[in-house]
């Protein structure tokens, strides 16, 4: 099997010999297992340039080849890099969207409970007026039945009047109970839609710095991907310039067609991992990334030389994430309000920027509830 192989690979050579020497070439066929190709002569064959005119040319195709190789192996590191970047940006976006909407939600929900607590505390209210106006007509019903009746007759009307007010401060009493009882469920609540909102705040500023950075990188990557083709396309126009003026000036030396040379052929690089993922520090050196190639085919008749089998190329040459750094919380600020569900603020300050991908920072501000109580609501205390 491996002469066979070896076999096919010199059957290979001689088509591509016969292909620039004006034979034509019959299709392959097997004789007692080998592999056979029938040619056909039109005219007298020239075996190959006069030495020392395409050599030349070959030379400078394999100095052609080897800067191709390069941009080729820069570009393939950089859409790899971008690809990654923009897989992370991608998944951070998606994350930070959906707690985004998650926040927004919670957000609803207590608006929702504040609203409906503060309706209940309406309903409590005006059940507590009604008490407390049943306890004044009552009170007045007393002062009559004391100045107009006598006897039993008033000491029953007294009674029922004293039943009555009592009745009715006891129910004042239970409003009020019950109206303390909500204000305190809407503080937390209300405590807990502030503290949404701030994380909202910062949510969507988050989620519009990766947004940005998501279509720079895209945006850059694009640009950078057109780079690389045409740079690589002009390489390879050059490559096919050099290989005809090479033919020409073999066909213009010899008097007629002959074989300019055979080019060496190799497989594509087969690479190993980076020895780094990213630079710590800016004076660190770039990784290493070591490469290997096989031979196809080797060159022939002056053609162009292999190029290098093994190579070691410079890989993640950019520094490492850098993730943001706060400070400690400040004191908390003044309250807004001096009565009746105030906010009070505190701050933090940014002491390393995020960059090269690094984590986000943190919310900044931070906000609660302060002084609470009512001012000088109906049937509570007032300061």
């Amino acid at each position: 099997m491996a002469l066979l192989a070896s076999f096919l690979n010199l059957t290979l050579i001689l088509m591509q010999l016969v292909s620039v020497s004006g034979l034509t070439v019959s299709p392959t066929f097997l004789r007692n297992g080998v592999a056979v190709v029938a040619t056909q002569s039109h005219k007298h064959i020239t075996s190959q340039a006069p030495d020392g005119v395409v050599e030349p040319f070959s030379d400078q195709m394999l100095e052609v080849w080897n800067k191709k190789d390069e941009l080729e192996f820069r570009c393939d590191q950089a859409q790899e890099k971008d690809a990654e970047i923009i897989e992370d940006l991608e998944s951070e976006s998606r994350k930070v969207g959906g707690d985004v909407a998650g926040n927004m939600a919670k957000v609803s929900s207590a608006s929702a409970t504040e609203l409906r607590l503060r309706g209940d505390e309406e309903t409590e209210r005006t059940y507590l007026q009604t008490a407390k106006r049943n306890c004044d007509v009552e009170r007045t019903h007393m002062k009559l039945t004391e100045k107009t009746f006598t006897g039993d007759e008033k000491t029953a009307r007294m009674a029922a009047h004293r039943s009555a007010i009592e009745s009715c401060e006891l129910k004042q009493q239970e409003c009020n109970a019950q109206i303390q009882a909500l204000r305190d469920d809407r503080s937390r609540v209300y405590e807990e839609v502030t503290r949404l909102q701030g994380i909202g705040a910062n949510l969507a500023a988050e989620k519009a710095s990766v947004v940005q950075r998501l279509e720079g990188t895209k945006r850059d990557a694009d640009q950078w991907k057109v780079k690389c083709e045409e740079g690589v396309a002009k390489y390879r126009g050059d490559l096919e310039d050099l290989k005809k003026q090479r033919q020409e000036a073999a066909n213009t030396a010899a008097g007629e067609k002959v074989i300019a040379g055979v080019d060496c052929e190799v497989t594509n690089w087969v690479f190993l991992g980076c020895s780094t993922k990213c630079k710590k520090d800016a004076d660190d050196p770039a990784g290493s990334i070591k490469g290997k190639r096989n031979v196809v085919s080797p060159p022939m008749y002056g053609g162009m030389n292999c190029p290098k089998l093994t190579a070691e190329f410079p890989c993640n040459d950019h520094a490492c994430p850098v993730d943001c750094k706060v400070s400690e919380w400040t004191a908390w600020g003044d309250c807004d309000q001096k009565c009746d569900f105030g906010t009070r603020t505190r701050h933090r300050e940014v002491e390393v920027q995020p960059k090269d991908n690094g984590k986000w920072c943190p919310p900044i501000e931070d906000r609660n509830l302060c002084n609470v109580q009512a001012c000088c609501a109906s049937g509570l205390p007032c300061d």
